[in-house]
């Protein structure tokens, strides 16, 4: 009676540090996936000291090369974290690029109708007075990075332009460009 007793006990005490290391190997992959790499070293290894204790020493060369492995993960999540930065860079260059460029593009477009000024009826160098100060709040909006708000002032740049006489003054290029800028900008949002 006293050894199916104590057969019982060491069966419950195994259960018990069974139990205990399947909670550290939980908690080692879950940190594994938040890429915690040290953090799920640690967890490892408690559940190699329950399988050692155990004598369970299959398991516990198994861990060991999982402890290994977490080098690996963390080189390459490293490599992946600096490529996606790079990515990032890049698309962030390519942007500003091109709003220099259209940013010297309004430059020239301005310059034209300047020149035509002279020409053209007060009520449209009223609008296009309006439109150069709307830029103006756009690109200070723009610095700030409220890139929802320089888009809404270039749609109403827009409704401006559509609203001057084709006959009186040829504004499809600035238009064009606005529309340009508009889209652009919308894939920053």
């Amino acid at each position: 009676m006293d050894q199916k007793f104590e057969e019982e006990d060491q069966k419950s005490e195994e259960d018990r540090l069974l139990k205990q290391a399947d909670e550290y190997l939980d908690r080692a992959q879950a940190l594994v996936k938040k890429k915690k790499f040290t953090e799920a070293k640690e967890e490892y290894r408690g559940a190699i000291d329950i399988f050692k204790e155990l004598e369970w020493w299959k398991q516990v060369d198994d861990l060991y090369e999982e402890i290994k492995n977490l080098e690996e993960y963390k080189k390459e999540a490293i490599k992946e974290e600096k490529r996606r930065a790079e990515q990032i860079k890049k698309r962030e260059e390519k942007f500003q690029k091109r709003l220099e460029e259209l940013k010297k593009e309004d430059e020239t477009g301005e310059k034209l109708v300047k020149g035509e000024e002279r020409f053209i009826p007060i009520e449209i160098k009223q609008k296009l007075n309006k439109i150069d100060l709307v830029k103006k709040k756009a690109q200070k909006e723009k610095e700030k990075g409220l890139i929802d708000r320089v888009v809404e002032r270039y749609e109403y740049i827009l409704e401006i332009y559509d609203s001057i006489p084709k006959d009186k003054v040829d504004v499809s290029d600035e238009v064009n460009k606005i529309k340009t800028r508009i889209s652009i900008l919308k894939t920053k949002i």
